[in-house]
């Protein structure tokens, strides 16, 4: 998959409009989308796969993991 962004670089690469509307497909807050780019939390595999699949191949699930883990450092 090459050329796929990590999610940091992906979420903070849309514009606000842009992350309401991907917040909406993914069901999820804004606030909650910032701290997965941050990299501050993991989410759950079932929300990582929405967020990659609302993506529309902007990042995948290991493009959010790599997010966290450039963070936290890794984690397996």
């Amino acid at each position: 998959m090459a050329g796929m962004k990590n999610f940091h670089d992906f979420y903070f690469g849309l514009t606000g409009a842009e992350r309401q509307s991907f917040v909406r497909r993914v069901g999820t807050s804004i606030g909650y989308a910032e701290r997965v780019a941050g990299g501050f939390v993991l989410p759950s595999l079932v929300m990582a796969v929405r967020m990659a699949r609302q993506s529309r191949g902007g990042t995948s699930v290991d493009g959010i993991v790599k997010t966290f883990e450039k963070k936290r450092g890794r984690i397996v």
